[in-house]
This record gives C-alpha cells, structure tokens and sequence, in this order.
C-alpha cells in the first residue's frame, strides 16, 4: 500500500471514529503496551505509515511518519 492510501485510510479511520464518539489506541510497534494504565479503545496500528518527512540537522529537527523506525 502505498503512503497515500495509508494517510488517507487513517484520515477516514480516524474521521469515522470522531463522528460515532469511538476512542481510538493508536499502536505502532507497541513495545510500552504494559507502561501505564491500560488502554482503551479500538485499536489503529500506524506501523506501516513510515517514512522521513524532513530533516533539518542544523536546527536539529526530524519530521517523520507516525510508524516510522528508530533505526529507518
């Protein structure tokens, strides 16, 4: 699937559940699930949403993707 089906399936996910009042638990590799309180909601796995967006090393600003890797 390409990024521009993934940004649009999760814009129309994410829109669907605003209008029925359904929360979401946005997951990616979801490697801290036991951190904290559990969740709750309908689970959205943004882990195949990856890319660098941009990349500033002077200003020391990284804009990635939601799923994006530590290593990518």
């Amino acid at each position: 699937m390409s990024v521009a089906d993934w940004s649009e399936r999760l814009v129309e996910h994410i829109r669907e559940a605003n209008a029925a009042g359904t929360p979401l638990r946005i997951t990616g590799g979801n490697t801290k699930h036991f951190l904290g309180r559990q969740p709750k909601g309908e689970q959205v796995d943004v882990s195949g949403h990856t890319g660098v967006l941009g990349y500033e090393p002077t200003e020391l600003v990284l804009t990635v993707r939601a799923g994006t890797s530590i290593s990518e």
